[in-house]
């Protein structure tokens, strides 16, 4: 299957369907291009963490990256199921951008065809576009600020992303989503009987005036009076906003709008308007539910700064006065994108203090760094044998702590 000439589509631009799924195509697609700028969410291959709406996870981080990675896989399973490709025809950035580019050249043709100054200066505007794209592509993996000052691993990453880009918009388009794109793949194996699509009523085939008005609304070239719930259809709502515009004087609805298949659920109609028609989706819609739960949990109660702290008793020491000394590494995280200062101190039933270092430490944004950390006892007269104790982390601005459980060796004195 090939998606049909730009120039024969003629979306419905007064449709209701139209209008929303184009602003929520400006919206998302807007979210998507400024997303690494303001920190929405990027991958900082320099630090090796990703930013999600500000916060630094760093990419060995258990909790929260692999809740947040299962929550990912479960909701593209959860909404390829009751959705379908709605997804793509609402608010993928390709077929946004592949609609981008048609209508520009639709603007540029008039009701003629293009001629050509008509489309190198179409396709001139559409290049230029494809690298403020590219552009945004390779923040998401490399710190934005550095295009104030360009490195060359930036520069080569844009030149080799522009022309890419520039060919799917100026060739490819939808070809891509019909034929390529593996997340429609992925929708094609999941999405059943009951998964969301366009009905047309059978029952009213025989009048059809063959208008073309759904087949001519239709970016993917489908034909909905005899492709109802096309597992290539992206449920975006045109075919319905094209047919019923040439029908409205006959008040006959041949497109029926959008259902959960042909077969009419027994579920409350609650959970059958949002596409929850049986146990297998409810299963789903749940388990979705629990790990989002579970993963907004774990952002909450997460503080700005994370470590922890490896003892290393082969370096304790006893001086003369009795006073044990031990030392550890001590590993500490900036989760913030501004710069922490932090001191030390401890908790324990025992008496020790930190000896080193004697000042705070300060962390950059997003840095992760190794503090060599000795804590002596200040009394002569703790037990020999382990201890434990608490080494404690404060923010210079008391607003935050934390508190990293460990041990302090006392050896046998004179031994």
């Amino acid at each position: 299957m090939q998606s049909p000439d730009y120039l024969f589509v003629r979306p419905p631009k007064s449709g209701r369907f139209h209008r929303l799924r184009r602003l929520i195509q400006v919206v998302v697609s807007a979210l998507f291009l400024v997303a690494p700028f303001i920190d929405l969410l990027r991958f900082d291959l320099e630090h090796k963490a990703m930013i999600l709406a500000g916060d630094v996870y760093a990419l060995g981080e258990s909790g929260p990256i692999y809740l947040l990675l299962l929550l990912g896989l479960l909701l593209v399973f959860a909404w390829s199921l009751l959705y379908g490709r709605l997804w793509c025809g609402w608010m993928c950035p390709q077929t946004t951008l592949s609609e981008l580019a048609s209508t520009i050249e639709r603007w540029f043709a008039g009701n003629r065809r293009l001629t050509r100054l008509r489309r190198v200066m179409s396709s001139a505007i559409i290049v230029l576009f494809a690298a403020l794209v590219a552009a945004s592509v390779v923040s998401y993996f490399l710190n934005p600020e550095q295009w104030l000052a360009p490195s060359l691993l930036a520069l080569v990453c844009w030149l080799l992303l522009w022309p890419i880009l520039s060919v799917d918009l100026l060739i490819i388009r939808h070809d891509f989503c019909i034929a390529t794109c593996p997340y429609g793949i992925l929708q094609g194996v999941i999405q059943d009987e009951s998964t969301l699509g366009v009905e047309f009523d059978e029952d009213l085939k025989p009048s059809c005036i063959a208008c073309g008005g759904c087949y001519r609304s239709c970016f993917l070239g489908i034909d909905i009076r005899c492709q109802s719930f096309s597992p290539l259809c992206f449920n975006c709502g045109d075919c319905i906003d094209g047919t019923n515009a040439s029908h409205d004087k006959r008040k006959i609805r041949h497109i029926r709008g959008f259902a959960f298949g042909r077969n009419r659920s027994g579920w409350p109609k609650a959970l059958a308007s949002v596409g929850i028609v049986d146990f297998r989706r409810a299963a789903v819609i749940a388990l979705t539910l629990a790990i989002g739960v579970l993963f907004v949990r774990s952002v909450h109660v997460r503080g700005p700064i994370g470590g922890r702290v490896a003892p290393r008793f082969e370096g304790t020491t006893c001086d003369s006065t009795g006073l044990v000394t031990n030392r550890y590494v001590l590993t500490l995280n900036n989760r913030t994108l501004r710069p922490i200062d932090v001191k030390l101190a401890t908790e324990s039933n025992s008496a020790v203090d930190v000896l080193e270092p004697k000042r705070g430490v300060t962390l950059g944004a997003a840095e992760s760094m190794q503090v060599g950390v000795a804590l002596r006892s200040n009394s002569r007269s703790i037990s020999s044998g382990v201890h434990p104790v608490t080494l404690r982390i404060v923010t210079l601005d008391g607003g935050n702590s934390l508190g990293l459980a460990t041990k302090f060796f006392v050896p046998e004195r004179g031994a």
